[in-house]
């Protein structure tokens, strides 16, 4: 019995660390001048849920989202700093690089990482006048954002 609050009492520990590394990051930089920061919380997602006009599958996939976070910046020191922080994310935190595109001087990353049935989610466009981070948290694959979208016109 011991061993199964020990266990239990590590995963939390796991799962907060994870959240409060992204928060830490997204602190980080929201607070940096020339960044604009747009944080949408869980209620406003629940709220959005509810709304009569939503196609049904939408508002599924909306009442599933639990957190979205969006930086950017077309500041040189502003991209270096949030450059080097996503580096940093991907390379102690365990996400995996889904999809990569690159096109002359921009590209764009979406990688992810799955935490119980949780999947963290974030997309990167980096040019050379501007950067932007989303970092889109929920209980949905993404097959299903991709389906939403598909349907999108």
């Amino acid at each position: 019995m011991k061993h199964r609050i020990l266990i239990l009492l590590l995963c939390l520990v796991c799962g907060i660390a994870h959240v409060q590394g992204q928060d830490d990051v997204f602190k980080k930089i929201s607070d940096m001048d020339h960044v604009t920061s747009v944080y949408i919380s869980p209620k406003m997602f629940q709220l959005m849920s509810r709304m009569e006009d939503e196609d049904k599958s939408m508002k599924e996939l909306i009442s599933r989202i639990r957190n979205l976070q969006i930086l950017s910046s077309s500041t040189s020191s502003a991209i270096n700093v949030m450059r080097r922080e996503m580096n940093a994310l991907h390379k102690n935190k365990g996400y995996e690089e889904l999809v990569r595109v690159k096109e002359g001087k921009e590209s764009s990353v979406i990688s992810s990482k799955k935490q119980g049935n949780m999947y963290d989610y974030i997309l990167t466009s980096d040019s050379p006048d501007e950067y932007t981070i989303i970092f889109l948290q929920g209980n949905f694959s993404l097959e299903e954002v991709q389906l939403i979208m598909d349907r999108m016109p």
